[in-house]
């Protein structure tokens, strides 16, 4: 079936390139037309005002088209074929998000029922294990995720992805705020430009707080836990500028630390060598351990645990932020 890509709108990037808005995507385009490229990869950023309208006919599912502000080099990193982009001030590109049309309380029921599948399973039993560890060895004062993902995506097992691991993230926030008092619970940041307004009351009203980009990425400290659900290795970059978290959950380091990953397609977009030991030098010496696996029977989807793992601070207390950084003992 041959592609609609009618176009509806042009962005000029640079002299070079621009991004084409058509009725099936997005689409990079060089200026004499020797090279066009669908972007399919999450677009981290800033939202602004956006609109509305049924996809298809289709009165289930609506779209959101979003205008958000990205790194002026995220486009031409996109050409090369990452899985996200780093944040700063820059041009804007209008992306577009498909949503299940449910009300909030379809919303609310779908996630308590994955929410009560992941309480169930062996990986919420293990995870809790391995966060007791953790906590003895480090005293945390907020969680910040990226990347969990819209509980209202159209995607089916995308929904099923992001409620699985918004409900991890309850096991989390739960293992860390154990035997504190009221006045010294730890606060959840959750940073995604997918979210709708039913996703972020459903997060408020279980505790996690939803923030506009980049601000998850500020919230960040030396004592926080990182927690990586999308964007791969370019967020792990970002979060490697520092401050440098206690402990961070994630596949972007496993991803641009194994050499073998860089052979073969995609091999242009490695990163810089010292962007690489920058990485490399953010869990020099911390514990790694992968995270729980929920097991998931043939043809119903993938882990969306898998490839991830649990990195953090040791005895040692590795302090970094981005630039220097030296190892001091813990008090």
């Amino acid at each position: 079936m041959e592609t609609n890509t009618a176009m509806a709108s042009s962005l000029p990037i640079n002299n070079e390139m621009s991004v084409q808005v058509c009725d099936d995507g997005l689409y990079m385009v060089s200026k004499d037309g020797s090279f066009r490229q669908k972007l399919q990869h999450f677009v981290p950023g800033v939202e602004k005002p956006s609109q509305q309208q049924v996809q298809g006919g289709d009165p289930n599912i609506f779209v959101r088209t979003s205008t958000v502000l990205m790194h002026p080099n995220a486009l031409e990193r996109e050409r090369l074929g990452p899985f996200g982009f780093p944040i700063a001030e820059g041009p804007p590109l209008v992306v577009q998000t498909s949503y299940a049309q449910r009300t909030l309380q379809e919303i609310e029921n779908e996630f308590e029922l994955h929410r009560q599948e992941w309480e169930r399973s062996e990986a919420m039993a293990a995870l809790k294990d391995t966060m007791a560890i953790i906590v003895k060895e480090n005293h945390f004062e907020n969680v910040i995720c990226i990347g969990l993902g819209s509980l209202q995506t159209a995607s089916k097992s995308g929904r099923w992805s992001s409620q699985l691991q918004t409900a991890a993230m309850l096991t989390v926030m739960e293992c860390i705020n154990a035997g504190r008092d009221g006045t010294d619970l730890v606060r959840c940041f959750s940073q995604d430009p997918e979210y709708s307004d039913f996703d972020k009351q459903v997060l408020r009203s279980r505790g996690i707080e939803p923030v506009d980009d980049p601000q998850g990425f500020s919230l960040m400290g030396k004592n926080s836990i990182c927690c990586e659900w999308s964007g791969y290795k370019f967020v792990t970059r970002i979060v490697s500028e520092g401050p440098w978290p206690a402990a961070t959950i994630t596949a972007g380091i496993e991803y641009c630390l194994n050499p073998t990953f860089w052979e073969g397609e995609g091999n242009a977009d490695a990163l810089s060598d010292a962007e690489l030991e920058l990485i490399a030098n953010m869990v020099r010496g911390f514990e790694r351990k992968p995270f729980p696996q929920l097991q998931v029977p043939e043809g119903e989807g993938h882990d969306p645990f898998f490839g991830y793992h649990i990195y953090w601070r040791k005895t040692q207390e590795v302090i970094g932020d981005g630039q220097n950084s030296a190892e001091t003992e813990r008090a």
